[in-house]
């Protein structure tokens, strides 16, 4: 849970993420909430539908990339900054966009 959603680094990702896509995200994640208590009220104000794209946003796009920079620090030695894993996340979720027409964030 840290590693992806309470250290300072990835915090700052998440709060990129969540002023990009309009604050839509009910919280950024804290330690002071249990993962399931989080995922649950964040994902609870959506409809199926827009559930499914949220999904995708908080688990493959954000949190992936956030472990693959824990990845390229660990074991490549090479580091990015948080807008540069951002841009990342941006990066991938409109070229999904470009291929499938969801997930519709900004």
């Amino acid at each position: 849970m840290h590693l992806c959603l309470t250290c300072c680094y990835s915090r700052e990702v998440w709060h990129m993420v969540i002023n990009w896509i309009g604050q839509r995200l009910v919280a950024q994640p804290s330690h002071m909430i249990s993962v399931e208590g989080w995922w649950i009220s964040t994902l609870a104000p959506f409809r199926r539908k827009e559930r499914r794209s949220m999904v995708a946003i908080i688990m493959y796009y954000t949190a992936w990339n956030i472990w693959k920079e824990r990845n390229r620090r660990v074991f490549g030695g090479k580091s990015m900054t948080t807008i540069g894993v951002f841009a990342l996340i941006r990066g991938d979720i409109a070229l999904r966009r470009r291929a499938c027409g969801t997930p519709s964030v900004g």
